[in-house]
């Protein structure tokens, strides 16, 4: 099984990292003049969990193909699209065109993968070409409009 790793956008890993940042250094002035050190506990366990989700979602956001089904992964989130469904795999012009409500992508121009009658899934390989192909070897019904 062969993993296809998403490319990121460089301003895509700044927002992402700057929001880290952001929540450590707000913890200095949250905590500043409290008695007790619970709430540096309690906000610090949330920027903890908040900057692993980050790392998680920038480290671990990939594609596979596995039994007929192309599979993504992004951070905690899974899923999957038949590739038999797949009907035409398309490119986005902004991340604002993308209506998926998870977007197992880090670019702000993702390949569109539609499948079913109204469904589509952004994704952003690194190899764009080898996964468009190796799709295309499994379902040579599929459409491009790149």
């Amino acid at each position: 099984m062969r993993l296809y790793h998403s490319k990121a956008d460089n301003w895509i890993i700044t927002v992402l990292m700057s929001s880290v940042v952001l929540l450590w250094v707000l913890l200095i002035p949250a905590t500043r003049g409290c008695t007790t050190l619970t709430p540096a506990f309690v906000i610090g366990g949330f920027n903890l969990a908040f900057s692993w989700f980050i790392y998680d979602l920038l480290n671990n956001t990939y594609y596979f193909i596995e039994d007929g089904t192309l599979r993504w992964r992004t951070g905690i989130f899974k899923g999957d699209v038949i590739i038999s469904d797949i009907h035409t795999i398309s490119r986005a012009n902004s991340i604002m065109d993308v209506s998926a409500l998870i977007k197992p992508c880090l670019t702000a121009k993702p390949l569109i993968i539609k499948h079913n009658r109204y469904e589509e899934t952004p994704i952003s390989p690194k190899e764009e070409e080898l996964l468009i192909s190796e799709l295309r070897k499994q379902n040579p019904d599929i459409s491009l409009d790149l």
